[in-house]
């Protein structure tokens, strides 16, 4: 018998619809992380009505304050002007302003000029500085007046004194100026147009530096201008001034001046003790056949160094008294002389003129009898004269030695 094989059929599989599967990405880091939390946009305030501050006023400069701590002063409220009469303040540094504002106005100043009262044999001094023991330096700022251009005294016994800053105008005097302030120690550019330097310096112990002078083509007097300053020393191309007329104790004690080719120009009349006291000079011309010198008393006293010394005395020459008064003995004189007025001369024009010393003296058509009285009473000199006259048009020399 066939035995049929029975068998179970498996269970029907549904069908699954064609569907096309698309796989999904790996996330990324940036999707990996946290999200952000959002930021809620903040509400707007209403914007309030800004205050208005009323602006500051510029203040109105005024310096009166300055002038009552600083100055003696006058105002002048008709032209609106002030006069600076005396300086008053505590400061060592004193400024002068060439204007100063009051009640917001500008205000035009002027310096006082010094003056001094007599009473006899004594004098006062009034002026914005002067004797003033205290003050160091004094600035001039632009714009500044000094009354009339007048400078003189102005400084005079500042015995602290050390320098002044932009002082400069057309000042034709500094007569006295700068005189006893012995702190005083500035390259100083003496205005051009000055004319007078009488005792402008004197004493002026500190000052190392000559200012110069050369250049000066206006200056005519040049009495005691550097007397006593002692520590000065001049310039190694020093002349004088053409056209200065009178040099009389110029440099007295000005112990450590050396000029190394000292001439005077032709226009000094008078040369009193200009040189005396100053130890370092050794050599010195003096004059010129065009010479208008007249007195050389005391010209080289004491200038202990003195070896050398050429005077040539003009028309003019009248005193030589004492000229070497004090200095070595044997110091080598050479005079050449035109002067036509010896014969007329005193004994106290010529006393002791050149005791102790080699003298070559030549002549020109002058009174030799004269000139052998006025040698006679030289101590201790050596004489070689040389006497040039004229006689029908001719030249003569004669010579003869003592």
């Amino acid at each position: 018998v066939a035995t049929s094989a029975t068998t179970t059929d498996a269970p029907k599989e549904t069908a699954t619809p064609n569907v096309k599967t698309t796989a999904s990405p790996a996330p990324t880091a940036k999707e990996t992380e946290k999200p952000e939390t959002a930021t809620a946009t903040p509400t707007m305030a209403p914007t309030a009505t800004p205050t208005v501050v009323p602006a500051t006023p510029t203040p109105v400069p005024d310096d009166l304050a300055e002038l009552d701590a600083n100055w003696k002063y006058t105002i002048d409220a008709q032209n609106r002007k002030i006069q600076l009469d005396k300086y008053i303040g505590n400061s060592p540094d004193v400024t002068v302003k060439g204007h100063y504002y009051i009640e917001g106005y500008s205000v035009p100043a002027k310096l006082k000029k010094t003056y001094f009262v007599s009473d006899g044999p004594k004098y006062t001094y009034y002026g914005p500085f002067v004797d003033n023991k205290d003050i160091k330096t004094v600035t001039f700022m632009d714009g500044y007046v000094i009354e009339n251009d007048d400078t003189e005294y102005l400084f005079r016994n500042c015995s602290s004194l050390e320098k002044v800053n932009g002082f400069e105008g057309t000042y034709t005097s500094l007569w006295y100026t700068f005189c006893g302030c012995t702190k005083f120690n500035q390259e100083f550019t003496i205005p051009a147009d000055v004319e007078n330097l009488g005792f402008a310096f004197v004493g002026c112990e500190t000052l190392e530096k000559m200012p110069k002078i050369s250049k000066l083509s206006k200056c005519k007097r040049m009495t005691n201008t550097f007397r006593g300053c002692k520590n000065m020393i001049a310039p190694s191309n020093f002349e004088f001034p053409v056209g200065v007329s009178g040099i009389e104790d110029v440099f007295d004690g000005c112990e450590k001046l050396y000029i190394e080719n000292l001439k005077i120009p032709d226009s000094v009349t008078v040369a009193y003790g200009a040189f005396r006291g100053c130890k370092l000079l050794k050599s010195a011309e003096i004059g010129s056949p065009n010479s208008e010198l007249e007195d050389i008393d005391y010209i080289f006293e004491n200038c202990t160094s003195l070896t050398n010394v050429k005077f040539y005395f003009g028309k003019n020459m009248t005193r030589m008294q004492k000229v070497l008064k004090g200095c070595s003995p044997g110091v080598n004189v050479e005079i050449t002389s035109r002067c036509t007025k010896v014969g007329d001369w005193s004994e106290y024009n010529y006393l002791d003129a050149f005791k102790n010393c080699k003298i070559s003296l030549t002549i020109f058509n002058e009174d030799k009898e004269a000139w052998n009285t006025i040698i006679s009473s030289w101590e201790g000199c050596t004489v070689e004269m040389r006497t040039y006259y004229t006689i029908d048009g001719k030249n003569h020399f004669q010579m003869e030695s003592n």
